[in-house]
């Protein structure tokens, strides 16, 4: 498998500070698309005849994200924040006999730490259910996932920055553009703390309750809808390294 492709990225960000931001928003639309259309030159009318090898010798696909995210301080002194999150993605292949490549796809679910993996996946938090099991198991073409986060902080101090969170968060991902509804999505809430330390950068820790059982063909179906039934909802644990992992 070959990956060739370039990337565009359009953003604007008027955050007034990255480590506590409490006033400002950042908008960024990006394209990723392959570079090589192997598929128009490689003289084959018939690709069903060919093997996953042959087929996806070159990657054909075009992705598209857009993101976007608002800090609103509603205290007098400003230090207690809602932060509002909201990003969409979608994978399309060129060539319509080929359609999306089982590579580059959107996994949903956890924490947003991602394990070793060849396929290109792009793994996408949503806390309170288990890592990547929203999401089916050859991972989707389409997400959708909303975030409203509290934000108030313990020490604003550069050298060891602490603050405390609860959060509201919804998303889903599909595979098909006419099962696609973006207010159909699978709900979350809870709370966390995130410390920056400067020798280990920005840890966090959430606690999150899950409530909808998941779609048929997701992975974690069978365990987590077993919980749902029988409490209602689903809690979770989640850490994280770093001040983008697992946001779309």
């Amino acid at each position: 498998m070959n990956n060739p492709y370039v990337q565009w990225r359009i953003s604007r960000n008027s955050i007034d500070q990255p480590l506590y931001p409490r006033s400002g928003s950042s908008i960024t639309l990006s394209l990723k698309s392959s570079v090589y259309p192997y598929s128009r030159i490689n003289n084959i009318e018939d690709h069903s005849t060919l093997t996953d090898q042959e087929k996806y010798k070159f990657l054909q696909y075009n992705k598209i994200h857009a993101t976007s995210s608002w800090f609103t301080p509603i205290s007098k002194n400003k230090k207690l924040v809602v932060n509002a999150r909201l990003g969409f993605g979608l994978l399309n292949g060129w060539n319509k006999d080929l359609g999306a490549p089982p590579f580059e796809r959107f996994y949903l679910g956890g924490s947003g730490l991602s394990g070793f993996s060849l396929d290109g996946r792009e793994i996408i938090a949503l806390r309170g259910y288990d890592e990547q099991t929203i999401s089916s198991t050859t991972g989707d073409r389409l997400i959708s996932k909303y975030t409203l986060e509290l934000r108030y902080p313990v020490s604003l101090n550069p050298s060891a920055t602490v603050y405390l969170l609860s959060f509201l968060e919804g998303g889903n991902s599909w595979n098909d553009y006419k099962k696609y509804n973006p207010f159909q999505v699978k709900r979350s809430a809870g709370f966390g703390v995130r410390i920056f330390l400067p020798m280990f950068g920005l840890l966090g820790l959430d606690y999150g309750f899950g409530f909808d059982p998941l779609d048929p063909g997701a992975q974690g179906e069978v365990n987590h809808n077993s919980q749902i039934q029988a409490k209602g909802y689903r809690g979770q644990f989640h850490f994280t390294i770093g001040m983008n992992i697992g946001e779309l």
